[in-house]
């Protein structure tokens, strides 16, 4: 009867069983690396996604009357102008800010909102925010700080 078996075709899945786990060792060893490698890059991308949950109603008030554009410098400018990446002025540098200061609120509001190539991109990725939110977020940002 084993021999039925065997001659019937129906033995195969014992090879395909022997390529399926090299397989499945191939790709967890492959995943693995790919984890180690981006680990770091995985880490902030969830930093970034849960920065505005959890918060309790006290934490909100207290950054709402802190400065309007705290929230938002905090989840989209940050990343860029805390550090001073691809030539942002940082935030609270007023020497950084002077000149663009100069031009006037609108062009800095106007020249945020289209972007500056080749660092800027367009409303500094927060395509959801309002001239409003980014005025605010600008006004945070160009303030000295202490």
């Amino acid at each position: 009867m084993v021999k039925a078996f065997a001659r019937s075709g129906y033995a195969q899945p014992a090879v395909m069983g022997t390529r399926l786990e090299r397989l499945s060792s191939f790709l967890s060893k492959t995943l693995r690396a790919w984890a180690q490698r981006w680990r770091g890059l995985g880490a902030a991308v969830l930093l970034v996604a849960v920065a505005g949950c959890g918060s309790s109603t006290e934490e909100s008030a207290s950054n709402a009357a802190a400065h309007p554009g705290e929230t938002t410098y905090t989840r989209y400018c940050f990343s860029c102008h805390a550090a001073g990446i691809a030539g942002a002025p940082r935030a609270g540098d007023a020497e950084q800010w002077a000149p663009r200061l100069a031009k006037g609120p609108e062009a800095l509001l106007a020249s945020t909102i289209a972007g500056i190539a080749p660092g800027m991109p367009a409303r500094g990725l927060c395509n959801q925010c309002s001239d409003e939110e980014l005025t605010n977020a600008i006004d945070y940002m160009t303030k000295p700080r202490e």
